[in-house]
């Protein structure tokens, strides 16, 4: 069936206009838009993770938790970004903004702004709206980003209502990319100055469905919300229609609804009472899907039905403490590993194997293209214990009564490796891999995320863990390797993903002068300094990458079409991440709702 119909928030009445058609929003209050009663067929389900919707009545896409509830829903409905990014193809595309320019030394960008976007109460939307957002993450030190904005922006000049300029304080070719255009791990929505001034924050809700709040540029508005759902309607005076940039969505009603556990999420897209939201494990998708015929993923075929999001899975080491500080070592548990069987018994084929922390978006792949001289000389995916034995006694390791490797005071090579969320499944094959090598290994799970702390801190030795970075270019993850993330153990290390405690002042170098180029795969120079920074990483193998990380994103495509896949790759099939607007704007009734 179709699911639930998408009837409005219990105790909000009902009507409809004549003939079944919905009235223009335009001027409805959120009670009289809520109040509404829009069919299935004119309806989109998204779900979340969760039995509640814990901050539904929090929109404040800064304070603690912000980036989650931007990636949520607000990026999809309420805001808009200045660019958004392929990465299917490594294209930008101006939105909110029209065009940068750079200056030649890469510390200054001017932007212009397109005319005629306006906010939902009818504000014009301008520069000064920019130059507050960014000053203010940056003047409040508890907001999501704002160490980011401390680190790279001395000024934000506003030339005019439609053009301003962002002073940085070192050059940084990469920074409007990073946080203006790609949009996955980091969105920075624009907000209201007219709204926030005044209000403090770290501590404004932005919630007021009778004042319109959370005012944005998107083309849908808030106008219910509970523990148990969310309902955005479709604001037929959105600029963009206005303007003629772009037609409004066909989607009349956004809904968002707590999807449960894994199990829970799997059956709402069974009985097609949702029609996105999140991945589904490659076991629960294919059973779902035999009973929905509808749902669909990025690939048409299997295993491997989902694909690349700029994430590797990785066993981490912690370079900063002995045996793992010896590269010999590194390399002799790299030997140790069958990549193929551990994608096998962890997640049935539905990943492949990987060697280099770059994920398989085009951008990316071009570069990889660049270095396979060093692939095919280094070898890396070489289960090969006959290795692991010469590179160990190499290195001065002996192995015990009991066959475990033990270096010259006899004391054991032990790893716990230690696993977080859907990185549980590796653990143990790995550890028995390990032991079969001889290395005295055990896999650790925790849920309760603890375990990230201990890494950052210096206290895990060895963990499985997702690395993310790379979804352009290599420079994002590979400069996660620049001595200046490295901390003492006893403290944390500076960044999410660096945690390697890897220092060597020859790739800083390297890492140094690409930081300072616009990236490029035409760019000899460029290009040139990427082969010598692979060349560092693999002799040293500061981490052990394992495979890709990649996720069934589920759609059901019953009452919608026009969902990304592999068919038409208009965007990476993401819902968290701010170009899934571009879905909900493409996406068409298939009438069958």
């Amino acid at each position: 069936g179709c699911g639930a119909p998408a009837a409005a928030p219990a105790g909000s009445g009902g009507g409809e206009a004549a003939g079944g058609e919905s009235a223009s929003t335009a001027g409805m209050s959120a009670a009289e838009s809520a109040a509404r009663s829009i069919p299935r067929g004119k309806t989109v389900i998204l779900q979340r993770a969760g039995n509640t919707i814990a901050d539904y009545n929090v929109m404040n896409p800064y304070s603690l938790g912000g980036l989650g509830r931007i990636r949520d829903t607000l990026n999809k409905t309420i805001y808009e970004f200045l660019f958004y990014y392929n990465h299917n193809d490594g294209t930008i595309e101006p939105w909110l903004a029209t065009g940068y320019e750079y200056n030649d030394t890469f510390d200054e960008i001017t932007i212009t702004l397109r005319e005629g976007v306006e906010w939902s109460d009818g504000e014009p939307f301008t520069a000064e709206d920019v130059k507050y957002t960014l000053e203010t993450i940056r003047a409040t030190d508890t907001l999501v980003f704002a160490a980011q904005m401390q680190e790279w922006v001395e000024d934000v000049e506003v030339i005019d209502d439609a053009t301003f300029k962002i002073v940085l304080t070192k050059p940084n070719p990469r920074w409007l990319f990073s946080f203006l255009a790609e949009n996955s791990e980091i969105n920075l929505a624009i907000l209201p100055k007219h709204i926030w001034e005044g209000q403090d924050p770290e501590t404004f809700n932005n919630f007021d469905l009778e004042q319109g709040w959370p005012v944005g540029t998107g083309p849908y508005r808030l106008v219910a919300a509970s523990e148990s759902q969310q309902v955005f309607d479709r604001r037929d005076d959105w600029w963009a229609a206005k303007s003629g940039f772009a037609e409004l969505p066909e989607i009349e009603r956004f809904i968002r609804i707590p999807g449960g556990d894994a199990a829970s999420a799997a059956r709402l897209f069974a009985q097609g009472e949702v029609d996105f939201g999140g991945p589904l494990g490659k076991g629960d998708f294919e059973a779902a899907r035999e009973r929905n015929p509808d749902l669909m993923a990025w690939h048409n075929e299997g295993p491997s039905w989902g694909t690349a999001d700029a994430c590797v899975y990785i066993l981490g080491l912690n370079t900063a403490v002995e045996p793992f500080n010896n590269p010999d070592v590194r390399w002799a548990i790299n030997h140790a590993i069958d990549r193929n069987q551990l994608v096998t018994l962890a997640y049935e084929n539905s990943t492949v194997p990987m060697v280099m922390p770059l994920s398989s978006f085009g951008g990316v792949l071009a570069y990889q293209d660049k270095i396979q001289d060093l692939l095919d000389q280094y070898q890396v995916d070489d289960p090969d214990l006959a290795k692991t034995e010469e590179q160990m006694t190499g290195a001065g390791f002996t192995k015990d009564g009991e066959g475990f490797w033990v270096d010259g005071s006899g004391n054991r090579v032990v790893m716990t490796i230690s696993t977080t969320g859907g990185r549980r499944p590796m653990g143990p094959p790995l550890a028995q891999q390990l032991r079969d090598a001889g290395f005295d290994a055990i896999a650790k799970h925790d849920e309760t995320g603890q375990i990230v702390n201990g890494i950052r801190d210096g206290s895990e030795h060895a963990w499985i863990e997702p690395h993310c970075g790379a979804a352009q270019e290599p420079f994002p993850t590979f400069s996660h390797f620049h001595s200046k993330f490295s901390a003492p153990i006893g403290q944390t290390t500076g960044y999410r993903w660096a945690n390697s405690r890897y220092e060597n002042p020859e790739y800083d170098a390297i890492l140094d002068a690409m930081e300072a180029m616009s990236p490029s795969v035409d760019d000899p120079e460029y290009v040139e300094l990427w082969h010598q920074a692979a060349d560092i990483w693999l002799r040293d193998l500061p981490e052990i990458v394992l495979a890709e990380e990649r996720h069934v994103w589920t759609f059901n495509a019953k009452c919608w079409t026009g969902w990304p896949n592999e068919d038409d790759p208009y965007i990476a099939p993401y819902d968290l991440w701010g170009a899934f607007l571009k879905a909900i704007l493409k996406l068409e009734s298939t009438g069958a709702c």
